[in-house]
């Protein structure tokens, strides 16, 4: 056993499994330090994780790919919430208007008829005692 493997090693065994072969994977030997070129006899193997470990992992993977997808559903929700809010408010505005338009033209062109055209209002002519027909002028 080389030196600098001595430590690594003594940190190994005190780790747990998982921690132990999620480092073994992601750090490279330091043999591969201390050669330029390395070919296939010389570099390091790596032993393939046991059953348990990739269950684990693959466990660990679902969770996260759930948890990922229920917080996009969550977005989602929230997303279409907030569109309808805003859907809902600019359909009222636009009923309104739709509503107001008409009736503001035509009075403004009343208005604007007796103020400048001089025109008198009109009057309703009054009805008889009997209500049948209205009074001759």
């Amino acid at each position: 056993m080389s030196l600098p493997q001595a430590p690594r090693r003594q940190l190994l065994k005190r780790l747990p499994r998982t921690c132990a072969i999620r480092i073994e994977f992601q750090s490279p030997s330091p043999r591969c330090f201390l050669s330029t070129t390395a070919t296939r006899s010389s570099a390091p193997r790596r032993r393939s994780p046991d059953n348990e470990t990739m269950q684990r992992v693959k466990r660990l993977q679902q969770a996260k790919l759930a948890k990922d997808q229920s917080l996009q559903g969550i977005d989602k929700a929230e997303k279409e919430k907030e569109y309808q809010k805003r859907y809902k408010s600019a359909a009222r505005k636009w009923t309104a208007s739709i509503i107001a338009l008409p009736i503001l033209l035509v009075t403004s062109y009343y208005l604007f008829d007796r103020l400048v055209g001089g025109n008198k209002q009109k009057e309703m002519p009054k009805q008889s005692a009997l209500g049948a027909l209205p009074e001759p002028r």
